[in-house]
């Protein structure tokens, strides 16, 4: 049971790291162009094909740096915490099944009673992703807004980077 839970938790954790990857991406690029928004230089841009401007790939690549950075601490914290979650939501499952088997003569094995033990640990499961996945994502996000807003601000000459 442990195995197969792991290996839903898995795929579970390639769909939504890779939904967090663009997610994170597409917000970095959309403050980017907020703030390039107000600069001369990026407005030029738009005048003429012949403009190109160096320091707006600059501040798209340093910036990519931080974000995949940051995509690779989400990934990690992410596959740790929901990988020890499985595995804690599967052993008290089946300690409490095992209580209760006990208490009431065992369960039937049909599928049934299969698909309604798999229900409940599914419905558990999904409320402890989503609780994992906020607390993680809401964090990396923060620190990666901090972050990204510090390096434009040092390439744009506002202040040190820090």
């Amino acid at each position: 049971m442990l195995d197969e839970a792991l290996q839903l938790n898995a795929d579970f954790l390639a769909k939504s790291d890779q939904q967090f990857s663009e997610y994170l991406s597409l917000t970095m690029n959309q403050i980017i162009f907020d703030r390039n928004l107000a600069s001369k230089e990026f407005v030029d841009i738009f005048r003429t094909e012949e403009n190109y401007s160096a320091s707006l790939d600059e501040k798209a690549n340093e910036t990519a740096k931080i974000v995949d950075k940051k995509t690779m601490d989400f990934i990690q914290d992410h596959v740790e915490r929901q990988t020890k979650m499985v595995r804690e939501l599967v052993d008290q499952y089946v300690k409490s099944l095992k209580k209760l088997a006990a208490m009431n003569g065992g369960f039937p094995d049909t599928e049934a009673m299969r698909t309604a033990l798999f229900g409940q640990v599914a419905f558990k499961y999904e409320q402890k992703c989503q609780k994992i996945y906020k607390l993680i994502s809401d964090k990396i996000i923060g620190e990666t807004i901090v972050l990204v807003k510090a390096k434009l601000d040092s390439l744009e000459g506002k202040q040190p980077f820090v």
